[in-house]
């Protein structure tokens, strides 16, 4: 079942003239297994927000899944096909909207143009604002610019949603940097390597050296090799055990390779280290 409501064709510059923005249209439509629209071209944005089902929004560069709780946005003169899923199709609303500040618009609620996708923490209070939307839209004659002030609560939504992603990944990442850093510190004497710590937490090495990265300014590879080799200074300076016995207990199974690695590290040989240590 499909509800449009678009604008009067006799809505002419007149009116739209001046205006940073303004609503061209808007819906809501329960789809039908696989229905399609597109290719098309349009020359305004098109919000979708999906309220039950699922989808996918095929562009130029790449398919996008999309199901309950998430929206899509297309741009101008951007050709798109977008496809309600067989066993669950989609049920979604959509604005339509342009203006000389659309774009600018979309900025200031943090929406990047360039990536379509958009999500809600909630799905309730953005079918309520869209609902809001088109019955005010839908009464003549309203105020010109009252449909825009729901359009701009439903982008405060997926602002505020895009906010607390940002957080918990944040909080996520300072997580996985504990359970990391503590893995190190309690295995580094064994023959670990950052394969294994990444294994350990539960993410793949290119998220974890991001996170040791943006938190430690280090990768897990140095931090590693900081431990080893302070925990190696620590040994030759405290102990009368021989490099042999302290290699093994940095995690170094080979002693040359232990010995020419903290060389390099420290500029000196470990008996140097020691020697200079002790004199």
């Amino acid at each position: 079942m499909r509800t449009d409501y678009s604008a009067p064709f006799d809505r002419s510059n007149t009116e739209t003239s001046g205006r940073s923005a303004w609503i061209c249209q808007c819906g809501h439509e329960e789809c039908k297994p696989g229905h399609t629209y597109g290719p098309a071209v349009r020359d305004h944005y098109l919000l979708h927000f999906v309220v039950r089902g699922k989808g996918v929004l095929k562009t130029k560069n790449r398919d996008f899944a999309i199901s309950a709780g998430e929206g899509f946005l297309i741009c101008p003169e951007e050709t798109t096909v977008y496809s309600a899923d067989m066993e669950t199709p989609w049920e979604y609303y959509w604005v339509g909207f342009k203006g000389p500040e659309a774009a600018e618009i979309l900025r200031g609620f943090g929406i990047d143009v360039q990536y379509p996708l958009l999500r809600a923490e909630e799905i309730a209070p953005v079918t309520s604002l869209f609902g809001e939307m088109l019955r005010v839209y839908h009464t003549p004659p309203h105020s010109r610019y009252l449909p825009m002030v729901y359009l701009y609560l439903v982008l405060e939504l997926f602002r505020q949603a895009q906010d607390e992603g940002i957080l918990r990944r944040m909080t996520l990442g300072d997580s996985y940097l504990d359970q990391a850093v503590r893995y190190i510190s309690d295995n580094y004497a064994y023959d670990i390597n950052v394969e294994d710590v990444a294994a350990h937490v539960g993410i793949d090495r290119t998220y974890l050296y991001r996170i040791f990265m943006e938190h430690l300014g280090v990768s897990p590879v140095r931090y590693l090799l900081r431990v080893r080799m302070e925990r190696a200074c620590e040994l030759l300076s405290k102990t009368t055990l021989s490099v042999y016995e302290i290699s093994l207990s940095t995690g170094y199974t080979d002693t040359s390779h232990f010995s020419g690695t903290f060389k390099k590290y420290f500029g000196m040989s470990p008996t140097q280290y020691r020697r200079k240590m002790w004199s």
